[in-house]
């Protein structure tokens, strides 16, 4: 008798199917840790022109994938341009400081 997981429809025998996709996978994809900023995600995608990108945990297992598509450009975009602008205000802080501390 065949005992189909009414959750998701799979057969039993079915979970036990194997196929080996490691001829068509790239091994040299870039990931990106679980915990990265979403900032360093969004300037992945721009500079790098990915479509995926690979999310891993602490052991290296892929947790999950983000996709261009999954990227709200606009909300993507103001965060970044914040972060640029935070960016620039302390490195013009630490010039004034440095500055201050030479005229003294």
């Amino acid at each position: 008798m065949c005992i189909r997981d009414r959750s998701t429809g799979v057969l039993r025998e079915e979970r036990e199917l194997y196929m080996d996709l490691t001829p068509y996978m790239n091994g040299s994809s870039l990931s990106v840790h679980h915990t990265t900023r979403m900032t360093r995600v969004y300037d992945l995608f721009r500079r790098v022109g990915l479509r995926h990108l690979t999310i891993v945990n602490s052991t290296n297992t892929i947790v999950g994938i983000i996709t261009r598509v999954d990227i709200l450009p606009e909300r993507c975009k103001e965060l970044y341009d914040k972060k640029m602008q935070l960016r620039m205000s302390r490195r013009s802080a630490r010039t004034a400081s440095r500055r201050s501390q030479v005229l003294s």
